[in-house]
């Protein structure tokens, strides 16, 4: 039974988010919806007009502030600098706001996966996500690389940047499956074939974003000489 200190709409929002992360937009109706927030099945059409209304709502409700995170964190290191900012305490911080928004909150995992179900649905393309979030912060984010590395034109810059995010987005999900349980029957699992896990959430973000800015710093420089 839902609370009585919740409001419809939010419990409504916090139902979509649970059902169109395990399910996806498609795999939910607005008669699940309604039975998961425990409220009338009218409301979805009161409060969103939409099923599709709703789910823009849900997700724009996770992406504002991870923006305004991962923006505050971009601008803390091009205002420190009065022309060039640091091009590794730039990935450093980029990477890091991401990683720990993503893995440090209660939720974080359902977050994760509302976020890569609608990367991965073609005709969401338009979407708030790309819209509010990935828009955004790539034109910051490519501002700031141009400043730091005057010497690389924009499409080679999108492809760094594109590189940095699946980084990130391999290492989220990494640390997110492993609570699973290892697979039987098998002398070799998939979890073999990765780096062990540190044994802390605080040690893995540190050391993955030690790895990443690393990795992407060399990755730069062979990229600035070859070009």
């Amino acid at each position: 039974m839902a609370s009585d200190s919740q409001s419809t709409k939010d419990r409504l929002l916090d139902a979509a988010e649970r059902l169109f992360a395990q399910h996806g937009f498609d795999g939910v109706s607005i008669r699940d919806l309604s039975s998961e927030a425990d409220v009338n099945v009218a409301a979805v059409n009161y409060h969103f007009q939409s099923k599709e209304n709703l789910y823009d709502a849900t997700l724009i409700r996770r992406i504002k502030p991870i923006k305004a995170r991962v923006l505050q964190a971009i601008a803390q290191v091009t205002t420190d600098s009065e022309n060039r900012p640091d091009l590794e305490e730039l990935i450093r911080a980029f990477v890091h706001t991401y990683l720990e928004d993503a893995l440090s909150e209660p939720d974080g995992d359902t977050v994760l996966q509302l976020m890569v179900r609608e990367i991965h649905t073609p005709h969401r393309a338009g979407g708030p996500l790309f819209k509010e979030l990935v828009v955004p912060v790539h034109r910051v984010f490519l501002e700031a690389l141009s400043r730091a590395r005057p010497d690389l034109d924009s499409q080679r810059l999108l492809w760094i940047i594109a590189s940095i995010i699946g980084q990130v987005i391999h290492f989220m999900i990494r640390w997110r499956r492993s609570s699973l349980p290892q697979g039987e029957g098998s002398e070799e699992t998939p979890r073999d074939l990765f780096p062990p896990l540190v044994s802390s959430l605080d040690s893995y973000i540190h050391q993955v974003v030690d790895h990443v800015t690393c990795f992407s710093l060399g990755g730069i420089e062979a990229c600035a000489r070859d070009h």
